[in-house]
């Protein structure tokens, strides 16, 4: 019977010991964001194209998150308006090619021997302070993303519509601290996206012959596959 209980004891201890460590494993868990789905809707973005100097002229998106998929909470530190967005983006400056079809225009970026792609740069700020007149304002904070755009193109008729689509692909992303967690862009929405862009382009003679534009844009980042050349 002596030893009978003693095993009996040993077996009520080792049941102990790994009910005890369950319930970290579980927080452990609830502390981790999860991944976004290939297909679904991983972001959403409003923004503007700025520059100038018409078609042969340098342009930049500037534009921040409204929603992060999974986040489980507000993007914004306080009201809801650009000054208030945690997380911007920010490209290189480009410059356009353009195919004048109709009344409509196919776009997307002059491609110069030599030259790379454009980034977009993604900053984390906890206490922002953005303003779109202020381009290098949304270039504060942590950088916790470099996208490199692949193919981007679209078509807009001037005064009535525009629409981008393409895709962009991690060239690094950081670690940084959200809700007291810690978390990973490309961890949470993949290597590889698709985005759509859309907006109201100004007329053709504003266009040609303003020396600045700030023209606005709304967008939708989808999570896609992984590209065969993404690291």
């Amino acid at each position: 019977m002596g030893a009978l209980h003693r095993r009996f004891l040993l077996l009520v201890g080792l049941s102990v010991g790994l009910l005890s460590r369950a319930p970290a494993h579980t927080q452990l868990d609830e502390t981790k964001l999860p991944r976004v789905p290939v297909g679904a809707a991983a972001a959403q973005v409003t923004g503007r194209l700025v520059g100038g100097g018409g078609i042969s002229g340098e342009y930049e998106l500037l534009c921040y998150l409204t929603f992060l998929e999974a986040s489980g909470a507000s993007l914004f530190v306080g009201e809801v308006t650009e000054r208030n967005a945690q997380f911007a983006l920010r490209s290189d400056r480009f410059r356009f090619q353009v195919i004048q079809n109709g009344s409509m225009i196919h776009f997307g970026r002059l491609d110069l021997q030599g030259t790379v792609a454009p980034a977009i740069r993604v900053y984390n700020l906890a206490s922002p302070n953005r303003d779109f007149s202020r381009p290098d304002s949304l270039s504060e904070g942590q950088l916790v993303g470099v996208l490199r755009t692949r193919g981007i193109q679209g078509n807009l008729t001037p005064s009535m519509m525009f629409r981008a689509e393409g895709s962009v692909s991690f060239e690094s992303a950081a670690d940084f601290i959200f809700e007291g967690r810690t978390t990973n862009l490309k961890s949470i929405v993949g290597d590889s996206l698709t985005v759509s862009l859309g907006g109201v382009p100004p007329s053709a003679a504003d266009f040609a012959g303003a020396r600045s534009l700030s023209v606005p844009f709304s967008g939708t980042i989808v999570a896609a596959k992984k590209f065969r050349d993404t690291p």
